[in-house]
């Protein structure tokens, strides 16, 4: 039994089988019901593993550290331990400040070198030879999911359930005939005929590009790409919970719908036409690698390493982590925390969050006006509804 400081308890039984102990993590079978898991690692979550007087020596090895103008780590504790040093600081207080804040960034900034750049990969074709030919014929069902305010259209194909998402900024027939067209194009590249296009009212521009539309009665949705949206939106609270934010602005959930959607395509679906083939091999031949696209987390602080010359400029970025690009020279995308542009990289440190960056985020986030509750609306379309004309006079 674990009891929390506001006297709150955490059960653990002993398995019947096994004889292990365990606790159920479900929530709202425990009295800590409202507590949440926070896996990303920030200074201020490592400082409270610490004793404060251990937490004064780790600043005074830091301090020392800059002094020092950033010796190894090895070369740091040997001059401590060796007492070629007459310092205060012990090789434990080095070891503490290391688990608290992660490698210097500073020593990061001046000393990370270029590194090769990968070979590109070229995908694999699509397997269509495992697939039966009547399913090249696709259906795709559209609509307009709506979270805070940001509109983005969502596409999704029933039998292969491979997806897509782009952002609009509005629903007129040229911003939705724009988002269409390299959605469509891209399954015909892939050797897929477009036959028809289940959608509102809204989307009869698409009637331009020769293709089926069959629309949805008033006010009503199309049921397949609704229930998909509300798979999205369970992704996406995950997410978010798993973060170190409350809320985000609109750029940032505009990532974080492509991080949602990138790994639903990069995944088999059981009710798929394949339940080993995942929808991004199928229409693509782009595979899930382990090394180049699960190794950080959605919003994960690290410092991305930038191109090196010869100038004095810092050679590393504080960066948030955004996701996978899936290209073939699998490079990922970050938000850099001082310019305040997204940009790609291939390599990066893992460092602990310090602290000042979950402020900034929900200060950007505020000014947007943002409650962080990612609310979500589906666009209705009357498609009786025929707007008054515009009188000339007024």
């Amino acid at each position: 039994m674990i009891t929390w400081k506001d006297g709150t308890k955490w059960e653990f039984k002993q398995s019947s089988e096994f004889g292990f102990y365990y606790s159920d993590t479900d929530w709202s079978k425990n009295s800590h019901c409202d507590k949440h898991v926070l896996l990303a690692s920030t200074v201020k979550d490592n400082k409270s593993k610490f004793t404060p007087r251990d937490v004064s020596k780790a600043n005074k090895a830091r301090k020392l550290e800059a002094i020092l103008s950033f010796p190894s780590t090895r070369q740091y504790k040997w001059a401590v331990e060796s007492n070629a040093l007459d310092c205060p600081v012990r090789s434990h207080d080095i070891e503490i400040a290391t688990k608290i804040y992660g490698p210097h960034t500073a020593a990061l900034a001046g000393k990370t070198t270029r590194r090769p750049s990968k070979e590109v990969r070229l995908p694999s074709p699509p397997p269509f030879s495992s697939i039966d030919p009547k399913y090249r014929r696709i259906c795709i069902c559209v609509d307009i999911l709506t979270i805070d305010g940001l509109k983005l259209l969502t596409t999704i194909i029933p039998t292969i359930k491979h997806s897509t998402i782009t952002a609009i900024e509005g629903a007129t027939s040229t911003n939705i005939s724009e988002a269409m067209k390299p959605t469509i194009n891209r399954y015909k590249r892939a050797g897929f005929t477009v036959d028809e296009v289940r959608g509102d009212g809204e989307f009869k521009v698409i009637e331009v590009f020769g293709i089926n539309l069959r629309v949805c009665a008033n006010n009503e949705h199309e049921p397949y790409i609704e229930r998909y949206h509300r798979l999205l939106q369970e992704r996406m609270r995950g997410l978010l919970a798993n973060s170190a934010f409350n809320k985000l602005p609109k750029m940032l959930i505009r990532a974080l719908t492509k991080y949602s959607i990138f790994y639903l395509n990069h995944l088999p679906w059981n009710s798929g036409v394949s339940k080993t083939l995942s929808p991004a091999y199928i229409v693509s031949g782009q595979r899930l690698d382990y090394k180049n696209h699960c190794q950080l987390e959605f919003l994960e602080y690290v410092q991305v390493h930038n191109p090196s010359d010869n100038t004095i400029k810092p050679r590393t970025s504080p960066a948030l982590n955004l996701g996978p690009t899936g290209n073939e020279q699998d490079t990922h995308r970050f938000y850099n925390l001082v310019s305040g542009r997204v940009f790609h990289r291939l390599y990066w440190t893992c460092v602990p969050m310090p602290e000042g960056v979950e402020e900034t985020i929900h200060k950007m986030a505020k000014n947007e006006v943002m409650t962080g509750e990612l609310n979500f609306e589906d666009e209705d379309y009357d498609t009786d509804y025929v707007p008054d004309p515009v009188d000339p006079s007024i």
